[in-house]
């Protein structure tokens, strides 16, 4: 069965809802476009239009690329998250406050944590070796001579 944006939505939101809602954000396809998107392109896929991700997108994910797209889609999620911490600032009023700083503090944590994941499940974040042969065997020839 094919995931959907819906899909998407969903276990995104699940696992991200708190964070989410810190931020001012939720799991509404225009918070998360980015990070559907950028999951697919990361698993070699194409999307339309970046900041629409439509079901049709999402064809190319199989049943077992799900859980590494759904964990990249996080990761990206995360690094949004902090993006829009950095704009905020720690707010006073009365008795309450708001320190944004310990809720970047905290994200930071879980982005390592998820980078590490990525990196030891999947090898994202690796960087790749490859092999090759070099030929040492010519042949000189000389075209002028008679």
């Amino acid at each position: 069965m094919t995931i959907t944006t819906f899909d998407c939505n969903t276990v995104l939101g699940q696992r991200l809802r708190r964070l989410l809602a810190a931020v001012g954000l939720d799991s509404n396809s225009v918070d998360l476009n980015d990070a559907i998107s950028y999951a697919v392109r990361e698993l070699g896929g194409t999307v339309a239009n970046a900041s629409g991700v439509v079901d049709a997108d999402l064809t190319g994910i199989g049943a077992t690329d799900e859980n590494q797209f759904f964990d990249i889609a996080e990761y990206r999620a995360l690094e949004t998250l902090i993006n829009e911490l950095s704009v905020k600032v720690t707010m006073q009023v009365g008795p309450r406050s708001q320190n944004y700083s310990d809720i970047a503090a905290i994200l930071d944590k879980i982005l390592s944590r998820k980078a590490k994941t990525l990196k030891d499940k999947y090898g994202i974040g690796l960087s790749t070796i490859t092999g090759g042969v070099i030929d040492l065997a010519f042949a000189e020839t000389n075209s002028t001579s008679s």
